[in-house]
C-alpha cells in the first residue's frame, strides 16, 4: 500500500497521541478498579462488624450456658442473654444476608442458627453436660469465625492489613471469651481439673496474647496504645491471677472463686478487647474514606491532564506536519526532474531553506557533482577491464583441461585403495571372529577346569565319607554284638524272674492254707470261750473268775479271726499282683526273644553293608586316580588355550593397525579426490564467471555511456 509523506507523518503523530490516551485510560481504569476494591472492602467491613456483634453475643451465651449447667447461673440470666442474641441478630440480619457474604458463608450462618436452636433445647432439658455444651458452642463460634476470615479476604491490597487486624482482635476476643467460660464453669464446679481442661485453658489464655501482639501493631500507634490499655487493665490482671491459681490447684480443686462474679469480671476484659476492635474498625473506615477520595481525585486529575495533553500535542503536530510536507514535496519535484530519461548529472536543485530538508537538497547537489566525476572514471576503467577479461577467459580454459586429467588419475587410484581397504576389513573381521572363538573356547576350558576341580573335591569328600561310614559300621557291629550279649542276659534274667514269681504264687497257696487253719482255730477257740462263759454263768459267783478268763479268750479268738480275714484279703491281692507279674514277665520274655532275633538280623545286614562299603571305597580310590589324571590334562589344555588366546590378541592388534592404515589411506584418497573435484569445479566456475564478467562489463559500459557528464 502506497503512503505519502503527509500520511506517514500523520500516522507518526496520531499513534503517540493514541498511545498516551490509552495509557491514561488504562491508568484511570486501574484507579477505578482500586476504587471498586475499596468500596468492596467497605461492604465487607460492614458485614464483618455485624458478624462481630453477633459473635460477641454468642460467646456470652456460651459462657452463661456453661455456667448455668455447672449450677453457677440462674435460668433468667440465660434467657436474658438469649433474648439479647436474637435482638442483635435481627438488627444485623440485613448485613449478614447481603452479597458481602458468600453463598457458603450465608449457608454456614443459617446452619449455626439451626444448631443453636437444637442446643438450647438440650440445655433447657439439662440433657447435656456443661463441658459438652461448651464444646458444641465452640464449634458454632468457630464456624462463624471462619466466615469472618473468608469475608476479610478483600481484593483491595490497601485494606488487607486493616481487615486482617480486625480478624486477629476477634480471635483474641474469642480466646478471652473461651477463657472466661472455662474458668467461670470450673469455679462453679470447684472440682479438680482433667488434663484436657488444663490444656484448653492454656491454649485459650496464650491465644489472647498472641493475637493481641500482632507484628503490624508496631506501625499503628493508636492500635498499639489500645492493646497496651487492655494489658494494663484490672480485668487482665485478675484473669491471669485466676488462671495461675487454677493451674496451681488443678489436681485438688477448692479454688475459692465465685463463678458468676468471675464471669462478670472477665466480661470487662472482653468489652475492652471489643473497644480495640472498634478502634480497628474506625481506622479501617477512615482509611477507606481516605483511599476513596484519593482515587477519585486521581481519576479526575488524570482525565484532565490526558485530555489537555492530547489536544495541545495534536495541534502542534498538525502545524509541523503541514510545513514538513510542503518542503518535501518541493524537493521531490526537483529530484524527479534530475532523474529523467536523459540522466543529466549536470543539473542541480534550487535550495533555499536552512533546515534539515534544505540541507538535504544541498547534500544532494554535492552528491550529483561527485557522482558525475565518478561516472567518468568508471567509463575509462570499464573499457580497460573488458580487454583483461578476454585474456583471463583463455587462461581459464587451459587450467580446466589440466584439472580434469588430474581428477581422472586420482579416481583410478581411489578405486584401488577402496578394494584394498575392503580386503583388509574382511581379513580383520575374520581374525576378530577367530579371536572371539578362541576366547569362548578358553572360557569353556576354564569352566571345565573348575567343574573337574569341583568334582574332584566332591568325590574326595565322598570317599572320606565312605571311609568314615565304613568305620562307623565296624563300630556298629561291635555294638550289635555287645547288644546281643546284653539281650541274652536280660532274657535269662526275665526267665529267672518268671520262675521266682511262680514260686511266690505257689508259696502264697501254702500261706492260704495256713491262714485257713488259723481261722479254724480261731473259730474253735471262740466256741470254747462261749462254752466257758455259759459254764461260768451256771456257777454263779464261784465262776466269776473263770468268766473273765473266758471273755479274754473270746476277744483273743475274735482278733485272730479278724486278722485271718485281713491276711486272706492280702493274700488274694498278692496272688492277683503275682498273676499279673507272671503274665507281664511272660510277655517281656517273648519280647526279648523277638529283640534278640531282630538284633541278629541287623548284625547280618551290618556285615553286608560293611562289605559293600569296602568295595565302594576301593572304587572311589580308582575314581580319584582318574580325576588326578583329568586335572593334569585339563591344566595342559588350559595352558595351550591361553597361548592361543594371547596369539590371537596379538594378531588382532596388528590387523586393527593394518585396518587403521587402510582407512587413513582411503580417507586421504577421498580428500584428494574431493580437493581435485573442488579445483575442477572452481576452474569451471572461474571460466563461467569470466564469461559472465565479460558480458556484464560490456553491459556496464553500455549503461555508463548513457550518463551525460
Amino acid at each position: 500500500m502506497f503512503l505519502t509523506i503527509r500520511r506517514k507523518l500523520l500516522i507518526l503523530t496520531v499513534l503517540p497521541l493514541l498511545l498516551s490516551a490509552a495509557l491514561g485510560a488504562m491508568f484511570v481504569f486501574r484507579s477505578y478498579s482500586s476504587l471498586s476494591g475499596i468500596r468492596d472492602a467497605e461492604t465487607r467491613l460492614a458485614a464483618m462488624s455485624a458478624l462481630s456483634a453477633v459473635l460477641n453475643e454468642l460467646q456470652a451465651e456460651r459462657g452463661i450456658s456453661s455456667l448455668y449447667l455447672s449450677g453457677g447461673a440462674l435460668p433468667v440470666l440465660l434467657q436474658a442473654q438469649r433474648t439479647r442474641f436474637d435482638e442483635v441478630y435481627a438488627l444485623n440480619e440485613a448485613f449478614l444476608t447481603s452479597v458481602a457474604l458468600s453463598e457458603t458463608d450465608r449457608a454456614a450462618l443459617a446452619s449455626v442458627l439451626d444448631l443453636l436452636g437444637q442446643l438450647r433445647l438440650r440445655i433447657d432439658g439439662r440433657e447435656i453436660l456443661a463441658s459438652t455444651a461448651f464444646n458444641e458452642y465452640n464449634q458454632l463460634v468457630r464456624s462463624a469465625l471462619d466466615s469472618l476470615y473468608r469475608t476479610s479476604d478483600s481484593a483491595s491490597p490497601e485494606m488487607h492489613n486493616s481487615l486482617f487486624n480486625f480478624v486477629l482482635f476477634e480471635e483474641a476476643k474469642e480466646a478471652a471469651g473461651r477463657t472466661r467460660g472455662l474458668l467461670s464453669s470450673l469455679f462453679a464446679l470447684d472440682q479438680p481439673l482433667q488434663e484436657s481442661e488444663v490444656l484448653d485453658l492454656i491454649d485459650a489464655s496464650v491465644s489472647i496474647g498472641l493475637n493481641l501482639e500482632s507484628k503490624g501493631l508496631a506501625m499503628n500507634p493508636d492500635l498499639a496504645a489500645a492493646v497496651r490499655t487492655v494489658q494494663a487493665s484490672d480485668s487482665w490482671r485478675l484473669l491471669n491471677e485466676a488462671l495461675l491459681q487454677v493451674l496451681a490447684k488443678s489436681d485438688e480443686g477448692g479454688f475459692g472463686w465465685n463463678g458468676a462474679a468471675f464471669f462478670s469480671t472477665a466480661t470487662g476484659l472482653v468489652d475492652e478487647i471489643r473497644a480495640v476492635i472498634e478502634v480497628a474498625r474506625l481506622q479501617a473506615v477512615a482509611l477507606s474514606d481516605l483511599y476513596t477520595r484519593e482515587y477519585f481525585n486521581l481519576i479526575l486529575i488524570t482525565g484532565i491532564l490526558v485530555g489537555g495533553a492530547v489536544l495541545i500535542l495534536g495541534t502542534m503536530a498538525l502545524l509541523l506536519m503541514t510545513n514538513i510536507s510542503l518542503n518535501i514535496s518541493k524537493l521531490s519535484r526537483g529530484m524527479k526532474e534530475i532523474s529523467g530519461a536523459d540522466a543529466d548529472l549536470t543539473r542541480s536543485l534550487d535550495v533555499k531553506g536552512r533546515d534539515e530538508i534544505g540541507q538535504l537538497g544541498a547534500d544532494f547537489n554535492s552528491f550529483t557533482a561527485r557522482l558525475r566525476g565518478l561516472i567518468n572514471n568508471i567509463k575509462g576503467e570499464v573499457h580497460a577491464l573488458e580487454k583483461g577479461i578476454i585474456d583471463l577467459s583463455a587462461n581459464t580454459d587451459e587450467t580446466a583441461s589440466a584439472v580434469r586429467q588430474i581428477t581422472a588419475n586420482i579416481e583410478s587410484l581411489k578405486l584401488q585403495t577402496i578394494n584394498q581397504s575392503s580386503s583388509v576389513t574382511e581379513s580383520s573381521a575374520t581374525v576378530e571372529q577367530i579371536a572371539k572363538n578362541i576366547e569362548r573356547l578358553y572360557q569353556l576350558i576354564e569352566k571345565q577346569s573348575e567343574g573337574v576341580a569341583t568334582s574332584s573335591s566332591s568325590i574326595e569328600e565322598m570317599v572320606a565319607n565312605i571311609q568314615s561310614v565304613t568305620a562307623n559300621i565296624e563300630r556298629m557291629g561291635t555294638y550289635y554284638e555287645a547288644l546281643l550279649g546284653k539281650s541274652t542276659t536280660g532274657r535269662e534274667a526275665i526267665a529267672t524272674v518268671v520262675r521266682q514269681v511262680r514260686e511266690i504264687d505257689q508259696q502264697s497257696e501254702s500261706l492260704q492254707e495256713a491262714n485257713s487253719l488259723i481261722a479254724g482255730i480261731a473259730a474253735q477257740t471262740n466256741l470254747l470261750a462261749m462254752n466257758a462263759a455259759i459254764e461260768a454263768a451256771h456257777a454263779g459267783e464261784a465262776g466269776s473268775g473263770f468268766a473273765v478268763v473266758a471273755d479274754e479268750i473270746r476277744k483273743l479268738a475274735e482278733n485272730a479271726a479278724l486278722q485271718s480275714k485281713t491276711i486272706t484279703q492280702n493274700i488274694r491281692a498278692t496272688k492277683t499282683v503275682v498273676a499279673a507279674v507272671v503274665t507281664s514277665s511272660g510277655a517281656a520274655e517273648r519280647t526279648f526273644e523277638e529283640i534278640v532275633e531282630q538284633i541278629r538280623i541287623l548284625s547280618r545286614l551290618e556285615e553286608e553293608i560293611k562289605y559293600a562299603m569296602l568295595e565302594q571305597s576301593s572304587g572311589s580310590s580308582q575314581i580319584l586316580d582318574s580325576l588326578a589324571s583329568i586335572n593334569d590334562i585339563t591344566f595342559d589344555v588350559r595352558t595351550a588355550a591361553q597361548e592361543m588366546k594371547d596369539g590371537s590378541i596379538t594378531v588382532l592388534t596388528e590387523m586393527h593397525r593394518l585396518l587403521q592404515l587402510a582407512t587413513e589411506l582411503e580417507n586421504g584418497m577421498n580428500e584428494m579426490a574431493a580437493g581435485t573435484d573442488e579445483i575442477r569445479r572452481a576452474a569451471n566456475d572461474s571460466n563461467d564467471l569470466g564469461i559472465g564478467a565479460a558480458r556484464n562489463v560490456k553491459h556496464l559500459a553500455e549503461e555508463t555511456d548513457q550518463f551525460r557528464t
